[in-house]
This record gives structure tokens, sequence and C-alpha cells, in this order.
């Protein structure tokens, strides 16, 4: 009879350092798809996610959007540098009819999703071959969706 001793995985340096690097707990082992949802939640409440398609949101009975099973707002990042602060995009909560029209159109633009509840958003604004990265704070206050 063979017999085989595993080894401690806690204690494994190099293992250790590498779900360091990812943002798993040390003390985490098992399925890493509960580490993907959390990485993806920690983006999505802090500097958002980037989608390329439209179709990766779904809207919701109440019209809300919903990213990756997550209600979310959706902004454009990338936008022209302006004076009049009127002329920035505004942040969609719900599938209305200008996102749907953007939809149909097959507008590609950097559209980021986010889940913040601060009002303070990253935009890049961009003038010729100049961006200047900055946090810009939404005209419009952000909704509290809990109920008391």
């Amino acid at each position: 009879m063979i017999s085989i001793q595993l080894p401690n995985f806690f204690n494994d340096h190099s293992l250790n350092c590498l779900k360091n690097k990812m943002g798993v707990d040390r003390y985490t082992y098992g399925s890493f798809g509960d580490s993907h949802l959390k990485s993806t939640s920690i983006q999505l409440e802090t500097i958002g996610i980037e989608v390329e398609d439209l179709s990766e949101l779904t809207p919701l009975e109440d019209h809300t959007l919903v990213y990756k099973g997550e209600r979310v707002i959706l902004y454009i990042r990338d936008v022209r540098e302006v004076e009049d602060i009127s002329k920035l995009p505004k942040f969609h909560v719900a599938h209305c009819s200008t996102l749907q029209g953007m939809i149909r159109s097959g507008r590609k633009r950097r559209y980021v999703v986010s889940q913040k509840e601060s009002n303070i958003f990253s935009l890049n604004f961009m003038n010729g071959n100049t961006i200047r990265k900055a946090e810009h704070p939404c005209k419009y206050p952000i909704l509290n969706t809990t109920s008391s």
C-alpha cells in the first residue's frame, strides 16, 4: 500500500504570495469562484469595471441595470475636455430610452459599470492626444435604493 502525504498548503510561501497578489485570503482554499466574485464586487464599489458590449447588462422588471448579478449604474469614462459641466455624460441608473438608443445604434465607448455609493466618479478628460484623469462629482444625487 502506498501512502501519500499532502503538503500543508497553509505553510507554502510561494502559494501564499500568489494568493496575496490575487487578493485571496491566506486561509481560503477550495473554489476560487467566490474570490473572483469578491474581486468583481470590490472593483464595482471602487474604480468600476469597463464593459465593451452593453449586451453584458441585463435590465430588470423595474428597469434597473444588472451586471453579473449585481445592480449597477453605467457611465462613459472617456469624455472630451469641456468647460461647461452640463455637457458631461449622464449616469444611467435604468434601462432608459437614451441607453436603449445607444444599444440599438451599437455605440462603442468605454462604458463603466459601478456600485459606488458616493457621487464621485473617475473620468478621463480627452483633449487631442492628452488625457487628464480626474475624479468628478455627478451633478445628480445618487439615489438611495435601500428601504428603511
